[in-house]
């Protein structure tokens, strides 16, 4: 059974040379390569870096460079992501304007697109708060009729 490190490792090189790997577009698509010495040898690779630490993983310290001796080491996941290439909304993007706004993105696009707010009014309205409904009068309501259960069903409900 592969170890943990050796896990890393093939994982490393799928990310980079596999292109059915879900992550070979931020990888391989990009030009990221692994060292030749590491990319033929898991020994050479395990000399260098040694095991895997329990619960960090491998991180490239210059992201414009490979996978290679003195651009690795080994990291949280929290100090990867830290790292890690811009990934969601990009600068500008309506997402990043409600997020700077303090609003959720499903609202103020649901202004614009259904709506059909400006782009200014929806990020500038503030959004309505809705309280609780708990103690509304509800004097005017007809009152619901309840149905009686038949055996079975009262059974069920009462599980």
């Amino acid at each position: 059974m592969p170890t943990r490190t050796y896990r890393k490792w093939d994982s490393m090189l799928a990310r980079c040379y596999r292109p059915s790997h879900p992550a070979y577009r931020y990888y391989g698509a990009r030009g990221v390569q692994v060292c030749d010495r590491w990319r033929k040898s898991f020994a050479a690779f395990l000399a260098d870096l040694g095991e895997a630490p329990p619960g960090l993983w491998i991180d490239r310290i210059d992201r414009t460079k490979g996978y290679e001796p003195g651009n690795v080491r080994w990291v949280t996941p929290k100090e990867s992501a830290q790292n890690r290439t811009q990934r969601g909304p990009t600068v500008g993007s309506l997402a990043d304007k409600a997020r700077k706004a303090g609003l959720p993105y499903s609202v103020v696009y649901q202004r614009i697109r259904i709506w059909k707010w400006t782009e200014e009014r929806a990020l500038t309205t503030p959004k309505r708060e809705v309280g609780p409904r708990l103690f509304q009068d509800h004097s005017h309501l007809r009152p619901m009729r309840r149905k009686r259960l038949g055996p079975r069903a009262a059974m069920r409900c009462a599980k």
